[in-house]
C-alpha cells in the first residue's frame, strides 16, 4: 500500500470504494488472465458509476469476474464502510487461494446487530483469521468508514493469512 504521496500516508483517511476496490485486485492478484471473453468486458456494463476510463475501472471489472459481490450501483467516490471492506476483501481473498475450511466459534459482537446477516459469516471468518478485530468495548463498528490505516492492516494480515494457510502452495 502507497502512501497519498511520497512523504506523506495519512493513516486516518477514509478509503473510497474506487481506492478499496484497488487495493483489494491488487493485494489479491485478481485478474482476467484464466477468463476467455469474446468481447471484452466494460465497467459501465457492469456498474451504474462507473465510467470505462476511470483509473480503477479495470479493479472493478477484474473484482467482479472473480467473484467479488460488488453492487451494480456502487458509488466509487464514497467511502467504504468497515463492513462493505471486509466483505469485499473475504471474497476476494477466499477466490485467491485454496483456503482450509475452519470450524469457528462465532465471536460475540456487541453490535452484530448492525450487520448484514448475509455479511456475518465473512466477518466471523474475518475474525477468526485474525485480519480484523474487535475494538476494546468488543464492538465490530460495521457502519464506519474505514481508513487507510484499518486498510493497510487488513491487507497485512490477510495476506499473511493467505500464506500461511493456502492449500494450493
Amino acid at each position: 500500500m502507497k502512501g497519498v504521496s511520497s512523504t506523506q500516508f495519512s493513516p486516518d483517511q477514509k478509503i473510497t470504494a474506487a481506492e478499496g476496490i484497488q487495493l483489494i485486485t491488487n493485494a489479491t492478484h485478481l485478474s482476467l488472465a484464466a477468463i476467455y471473453f469474446k468481447k471484452a468486458p466494460t465497467a459501465s456494463g457492469i456498474f451504474e458509476h462507473v465510467k470505462d476510463d476511470a483509473w480503477f475501472a479495470q479493479a472493478f471489472i477484474n473484482a467482479h469476474y472473480n467473484g467479488v459481490e460488488i453492487p451494480k450501483g456502487i458509488d466509487p467516490l464514497k467511502p467504504l464502510t468497515r463492513e462493505e471492506f471486509t466483505v469485499f476483501f473475504m471474497q476476494a481473498l477466499e477466490k485467491s487461494g485454496e483456503l482450509p475450511m475452519i470450524n469457528i466459534v462465532p465471536a460475540e459482537i456487541a453490535d452484530g446487530d448492525q450487520i448484514a446477516v448475509e455479511h456475518s459469516g465473512l466477518i466471523q471468518r474475518s475474525l477468526v483469521m485474525n485480519i480484523n478485530k474487535l475494538d476494546k468495548d468488543g464492538k465490530f463498528n460495521p457502519q464506519e468508514s474505514i481508513t487507510r490505516a484499518e486498510t493497510a492492516g487488513m491487507l497485512y494480515n490477510g495476506l499473511e493469512y493467505l500464506k500461511a494457510h493456502s492449500k494450493s502452495e
